[in-house]
């Protein structure tokens, strides 16, 4: 099963896209390309980075003209990339070694599933020994949106893998936050199946 790696970048820190990145390439289950967006990002060191990555690990890099939110990124995003099953990658993030591994296996023994999240815990950047700072997991699986009193917030975004066959029928079609939110209501009322692995696959930065 290949898949490819989704991440929309807005001048994002350098080295927090470069460790993004290696916790891509140091994925135990490989992926089969790394798709960049770059959403108009102004930042010189931001710039350099996105360029780095594509010249140095062969990431696929494109770019929107100019900074159109990251709905636009991922719709973008989505339609350049080549595989079926897309991982969702923030460009501040780290995933752990086996993050795809996991939602791999998952996903072979549960085929009616559409979107596959995995739990995740945060911690503030800054803090050298990055504590936990909270932790998201969940074990639930979302059939309809009238099973659960919080079925708009049924997976953790950045941990996401999803199919691009439907996910591309739907799109994300609102603008600021919720976005994600907006596009489970869909997927969800249409009869599509999101699950969840209750493991903590990802280390998300929170800042202060």
């Amino acid at each position: 099963m290949k898949i490819s790696v989704l991440i929309p970048i807005f001048n994002t820190p350098a080295h927090h896209i470069l460790e993004a990145v290696k916790s891509v390439l140091d994925q135990t289950y490989k992926a089969a390309e790394i798709v960049i967006v770059d959403d108009g990002s102004t930042l010189c060191k931001t710039i350099e980075a996105i360029s780095f990555c594509e010249k140095r690990y062969g990431c696929k890099v494109f770019s929107l003209e100019k900074h159109e939110g990251i709905s636009a990124a991922l719709n973008f995003g989505i339609d350049k990339c080549q595989n079926e099953w897309i991982a969702r990658m923030d460009a501040d993030d780290i995933c752990f070694p086996n993050r795809f591994a996991k939602q791999v296996e998952h996903i072979l023994a549960n085929p009616e599933t559409v979107v596959l999240g995995t739990g995740l815990f945060g911690f503030l950047d800054g803090d050298p020994l990055r504590k936990e700072f909270f932790r998201i997991s969940k074990d639930e699986k979302y059939f309809n949106p009238e099973l659960k009193d919080d079925w708009l917030y049924c997976t953790n975004h950045p941990t996401v893998m999803y199919r691009k066959s439907i996910i591309s029928k739907f799109k994300y079609n609102h603008k600021g936050k919720g976005q994600d939110v907006h596009l489970w209501a869909e997927l969800l009322k249409a009869g599509h199946t999101i699950n969840n692995i209750p493991d903590i696959l990802l280390a998300y930065r929170k800042y202060s």
